[in-house]
């Protein structure tokens, strides 16, 4: 049992008298949950943008992957029969695999925005055209 001292100013106590104290510790060695969350709903965002187009079933397979990373994070995290020195190397790990989800998210924005450029020219070029034959008509 660990035991420690601590003294506060607006605590007092009688000679040989003690208090017990329930003292709560963040874990710094985990991602945040929240974290997790937000990567998981960006890339189901990304992949409902793509899914009718000629990308979907690439990203469709970096999806399942980033998802895979993500439960394996998750569970990782939650496994309290490793010592504290696995931990922080499954933390270390973690943060790792999060940066190239990341990676991988931004790619699949990429092919996202892409999709929308030409349709942008397209609207533009139709606008044109409109705009071309409103002037010979007239």
């Amino acid at each position: 049992m660990l035991r420690l001292f601590i003294s506060k100013d607006d605590v007092k106590l009688a000679p040989q008298q003690t208090i017990t104290f329930a003292v709560k510790v963040k874990d710094v060695w985990r991602i945040p949950e929240v974290e997790i969350n937000q990567l998981r709903e960006k890339t189901s965002y990304i992949i409902e943008q793509l899914e009718k187009t000629d990308y979907y079933a690439k990203s469709r397979e970096k999806a399942d992957s980033i998802y895979e990373h993500l439960d394996n994070i998750a569970k990782s995290q939650n496994d309290d029969a490793v010592s504290r020195s696995e931990h922080i190397d499954t933390y270390r790990s973690n943060v790792e695999v999060v940066e190239k989800i990341k990676e991988d998210i931004v790619e699949m924005e990429r092919l996202s925005k892409e999709l929308k450029k030409p349709l942008a020219e397209v609207e533009s070029l139709r606008k044109n055209q409109e705009s071309l034959l409103d002037l010979w008509a007239e």
